[in-house]
């Protein structure tokens, strides 16, 4: 606005000669904000006030149009019972200097037109044109005046630009009516929200036709941070992670233990535990779990009452022969895994274990008062 009140100002000083004037112009200034297409055709017309054929000099004074607008500018006749021969249009070149012929009847009417096609220059850009009239020596100056801004086209496109693999964000564009895309195959886009596939980069667009039937598109680049995949290590009553990270929150089974938020954490009982971690990105995962039965050990020659197992070492089965009440138990490996769980009844028990491989076990037997008890047991 500020650039064209100051053309306004300069072709109101504009100075013209004394000289008896063959033509007029419709404005002095012509001035569009080119907001709803892309492709601009602006006219200004040129009349002849005298009796006789009046011929008219133009020329391009000065310009300030970008090279990638692909300016034409001609005079063109209105009607086809006067001839146009000679007409030019010009190339981009300020200062050629170019002729037409008005028509012998009065009042015949020329038009200067100025036709715009652009990529992608913005901003407010202006041409100054020159008429002149050989026979008179009349001057007279024209102003086109064009603003480009492409931005109503597609907007801007809002909203975070990183995410962890699994999760949405939510992208916002002020522009209805519109399609999202996405470069590649690790997120997709739908309605604006984003959903994370794969660890990377992608490439989120958001297109939109104008009523001209030009092409806006507007990108935003996404980081898809890869979920952390914590794995417990330790055992015998401290358990830890293989690598750090910036949170911890340890769980006993799916429960939350309440202040357990360290690196490190010391089973109070054996028990099945594992841990919710949080990365430098905010990406947050949850461990498989673990059996730590290692917080308390009995020892096999001091069984525990009304239960007893047999034989260690064992190749096939393990009898748990229970004279006490119904129990619960878990088997599991040294790495503190799971490998077998069941009930028990009263009286002997089978527990299948020659499909695992051989080493050392710990069967942890629980009764129907929760009281829980370890026996170790060796595997051929």
């Amino acid at each position: 606005m500020k650039n064209y009140l100051i053309l306004m100002l300069l072709c109101i000083l504009n100075t013209q000669s004394t000289n008896g004037q063959s033509f007029s112009t419709a404005y002095d200034t012509v001035y569009t904000n080119s907001f709803s297409c892309p492709h601009t055709s602006l006219t200004n017309s040129v009349n002849n006030l005298s009796f006789s054929a009046t011929t008219i000099n133009w020329h391009i004074a000065a310009s300030d149009f970008p090279a990638d607008w692909l300016p034409d500018f001609g005079i063109t006749v209105l009607s086809t019972a006067y001839s146009n021969s000679g007409l030019a249009l010009w190339n981009g070149t300020s200062g050629a200097t170019h002729s037409a012929s008005f028509p012998a009847a009065s009042g015949g009417v020329f038009s200067m037109s100025l036709s715009l096609v652009w990529t992608s220059t913005t901003g407010t850009h202006w041409i100054k044109i020159q008429l002149t009239d050989p026979a008179t020596s009349d001057t007279k100056y024209i102003w086109f005046v064009i603003a480009r801004d492409p931005a109503f086209i597609a907007g801007t496109i809002s909203g975070p630009s990183a995410l962890c693999a699994g999760s949405s964000v939510l992208l916002t564009d002020p522009v209805s009516g519109g399609t999202w895309g996405s470069n590649n195959a690790i997120a997709t886009v739908s309605a604006g929200s984003v959903t994370g596939l794969a660890a990377g980069t992608d490439t989120i667009t958001y297109s939109l036709y104008n009523g001209c039937g030009d092409l806006g598109l507007v990108s935003k680049t996404i980081t898809i941070n890869p979920m952390p995949a914590p794995i417990i290590s330790g055992g015998g009553g401290s358990l830890g992670t293989t690598i750090s990270y910036t949170h911890y929150q340890w769980l006993s089974g799916a429960t939350p233990i309440l202040g357990a938020t360290n690196a490190t954490y010391a089973p109070t009982a054996n028990g099945t535990y594992a841990v919710t971690v949080t990365d430098n990105n905010g990406c947050t995962a949850t461990s498989s779990s673990v059996y730590d039965a290692n917080v308390y050990v009995q020892d096999l020659n001091d069984p525990p009452k009304g239960l007893h197992i047999y034989p260690d070492p064992a190749n096939d089965i393990v009898y748990a022969d229970n004279t006490g009440s119904k129990a619960s138990y878990v088997l599991v490996n040294s790495a503190g895994s799971i490998v077998r769980q069941g009930s028990l009844s009263a009286g002997p028990n089978r527990i299948q274990i020659g499909s695992l491989p051989c080493g050392i076990y710990l069967l942890e037997v629980a009764d129907d008062k929760k009281q829980k008890t370890t026996t170790r047991i060796v595997k051929q």
